[in-house]
């Protein structure tokens, strides 16, 4: 079956059309060692152009092959299957040989061809048709010879034909044709005028090569890939095939649709010129590098064109596609973004840190109440709340600070991440107490600081706080001030309205007993 296939094509490039003979002097050449183009057209005292188009003409019809570029440019090879079956080259070649020293031989070669010939005379009538014109048209010789040319083709496709011939010296293109029996076939089909040594018109060439499997063969391509389209256009997922140069070759409509483009606009464009990322830049050069994929789940990625989306996340997925040498064609990237499950993940963690700090600071309150109601020694009061309150998740450090008797405010105890720092304030705000405790006392309201304030610089104490917040609730009886809770926390904590509520009633039960237990103790 193969030798068959490579005969037909080597009889159609060979001797079926123009040029024949400087393609068997390329054969000959390549059978012996690769050469480049240069090479052969220096040997062959040929053009440039000329060797090329034999050349090209010979790939496309799978007759040789070529390397990839070297310090020479490529060098081309004869296709293995020729080498195969190189004795069906020999037999055309000895052919050859003969049929050029002999009009009757050429005939009879040309009447053997499986390439389709027929020859019509200026009239358009049939006066030859070999075997293989019989075999892809279905008439035979008897049928069709001193008749027109209808027989192959409607009246009217026929004028056109000719009219075309006429006019343009040549036709060549594939056609769709009805054979004898009503079956259709594809076919390339060339038709030329031909003329006798005094220039004279004599009639018509007509070359007909049947194409019908490699048709089929791009029809099962097409049909391959119209699936692979659906399925692409069919999916969540955003899919990119890149070059080894990361340009891009195809993207599915939901990956332009994301990426803010439309697909005319991505292809041929640079990954990386469109969306600069280093990183990501040297995760590719990897995988085109070593081979190996990648994959990643959540990575997040910025928009240096758009800004105001924020922090976006991905799970993507990235291969190498070789070709049947192993040589690396380009990459395919799968993508999907995770962003609003991640940012979902993130609330939802936030809520239940949330829901956890206030279970934690509502124990905590309970268990100082309990202190409150069965300690009645003020000291130990003092020194307990404290502790009692650290415990509360999230916090880092507690103070608690009271005005003594010469109506000076001082820490009295403090639990924590802080050693506790001596520090005085009067009742008009003189001393060197933190600037929170400071804004506290003057405005005589809760004092929130979640980033360093005017109020803080300066202030000795802000630099051990830092990263985290403060809050300072003022212990009021009656509207007297009489001292200062100081809670530090974690920069996650969030000191919402609910979570203040919480700490007042902590303030109030505070300044209950330290009214009641320590009016007893003084």
């Amino acid at each position: 079956m193969e030798s068959r296939k490579v005969k037909r094509t080597l009889s159609y490039l060979l001797l079926g059309q123009e040029g024949g003979e400087n393609r068997f002097k390329i054969i000959e050449m390549l059978r012996e060692r690769p050469y480049n183009i240069n090479q052969i057209a220096e040997q062959l005292d040929l053009n440039y152009k000329t060797v090329k188009h034999h050349v090209d003409v010979m790939i496309e019809n799978g007759i040789l092959t070529s390397s990839k570029e070297g310090d020479y440019g490529k060098v081309y090879f004869l296709e293995e299957k020729v080498e195969r079956n190189i004795e069906v080259y020999e037999d055309i070649v000895e052919k050859f040989e003969k049929f050029t020293a002999s009009p009757a031989l050429l005939k009879n070669l040309l009447k053997q061809s499986d390439v389709g010939l027929i020859i019509a005379d200026e009239e358009g009538k049939t006066t030859f048709l070999n075997k293989g014109a019989e075999k892809i048209f279905g008439y035979s010789e008897k049928e069709t010879l001193g008749k027109p040319l209808e027989v192959f083709e409607d009246e009217e496709s026929t004028k056109k034909i000719f009219q075309k011939v006429d006019d343009e010296g040549k036709l060549k293109e594939e056609r769709k044709i009805k054979k004898k029996s009503g079956e259709t076939t594809h076919i390339n089909l060339i038709v030329e005028s031909i003329f006798d040594e005094d220039d004279e018109f004599i009639g018509y060439s007509i070359l007909a090569v049947d194409i019908s499997e490699r048709k089929e063969i791009e029809k099962e391509k097409e049909e391959q890939y119209n699936v692979l389209q659906a399925i692409m256009e069919n999916t969540d997922s955003q899919l990119v095939y890149l070059d080894k140069g990361f340009n891009f070759v195809y993207v599915n409509s939901a990956y332009a649709e994301a990426a803010g483009y439309t697909r005319e606009e991505l292809l041929g464009e640079n990954h990386f010129e469109l969306f600069p990322d280093e990183e990501n830049k040297k995760i590719f050069e990897k995988v085109r590098d070593t081979g190996e994929p990648v994959t990643y789940h959540d990575k997040p990625f910025e928009y240096p064109d758009d800004p105001e989306r924020g922090t976006t996340y991905w799970n993507w997925n990235l291969a190498l596609v070789k070709d049947d040498q192993g040589e690396v064609q380009g990459l395919v990237l799968s993508l999907m973004e995770t962003t609003e499950r991640v940012k979902q993940e993130k609330k939802i963690k936030e809520k239940n840190e949330r829901i956890e700090f206030l279970k934690s600071l509502i124990t905590s309150i309970k268990d100082v109440n309990e202190l409150l109601l069965k300690e009645d020694d003020f000291d130990r009061i003092v020194e307990e709340v404290p502790s009692i309150l650290l415990s509360t998740q999230g916090f880092t450090n507690i103070t608690l600070a009271l005005f003594e008797e010469d109506d000076i405010m001082r820490p009295i105890s403090n639990s924590g991440d802080h050693e506790s720092r001596s520090w005085k304030l009067t009742r008009n705000g003189e001393g060197d107490a933190p600037g929170c405790v400071k804004k506290a006392l003057e405005t005589q309201k809760k004092a929130i600081v979640d980033e360093i304030e005017e109020s803080c610089k300066g202030c000795p104490f802000s630099e051990e706080m830092l990263p985290h917040q403060t809050a300072v609730i003022p212990i009021k009886v009656e509207g007297s001030i009489l001292g200062m809770i100081r809670a530090c926390y974690e920069p996650e904590v969030e000191i919402d309205e609910r979570t203040l509520e919480l700490l007042h009633d902590v303030e109030d039960d505070l300044a209950y007993a330290l009214k009641e237990v320590g009016g007893e103790n003084n």
